[in-house]
């Protein structure tokens, strides 16, 4: 594992400039991927479930595919199709969301991978829930080590006010 580097990941600005965070967010925490992820996502599934019963003022929110070990249970989720790059951009900003959260399997592939979840979700102005892995341990981003720790870490944002949350979104972005 200590051979694996990932090259940094940059946000292209000329494509879709930083803008200010919506003042007002809705509450709603958003996962993001494909069926290449069901792995990751079945992890995490039952804490997310939990999460869902839970808080139930909040909107679960899944683009690109629908976890049903997730979304046939409990309280009902949003369901965003897979959509071309820039108008995901604009469908992810446009959701003003608060959290995005990132599931990922301590696998050597996945610790290769680079942390553009992130900075899509720094551009929407989200905050954000990663692996601790190397590229992920960034200004502002929140991190869990385990799929427990995932659970006990995506509950403790859910009730963090936003005016705290915007302050990771800030520091994201300054990185």
């Amino acid at each position: 594992r200590n051979r694996i580097e990932v090259i940094p990941n940059a946000w292209d600005d000329t494509l879709r400039p930083f803008v200010e965070p919506f003042e007002f967010r809705n509450k709603r925490c958003i996962w993001r991927g494909s069926a290449t992820h069901i792995r990751d996502v079945l992890e995490v599934a039952n804490h997310i479930n939990d999460a869902k019963e839970l808080f139930s003022d909040w909107k679960f929110a899944f683009f690109g595919w629908e976890p049903f070990m997730i979304t046939e249970k409990g309280v009902e989720s949003e369901i965003y199709p897979k959509q071309e790059i820039l108008d995901y951009f604009d469908s992810l900003r446009k959701l003003a969301g608060q959290i995005v959260h990132i599931p990922l399997a301590d696998t050597t592939f996945n610790r290769g991978k680079s942390n553009c979840g992130g900075l899509e979700a720094s551009y929407a102005g989200c905050a954000v829930l990663a692996p601790e892995f190397p590229e992920w341990e960034r200004p502002g981003i929140t991190v869990y080590s385990s799929p427990d720790d995932f659970g006990a870490a995506l509950q403790e944002m859910l009730k963090t006010p936003w005016e705290e949350l915007k302050e990771r979104v800030n520091l994201s972005r300054e990185y």
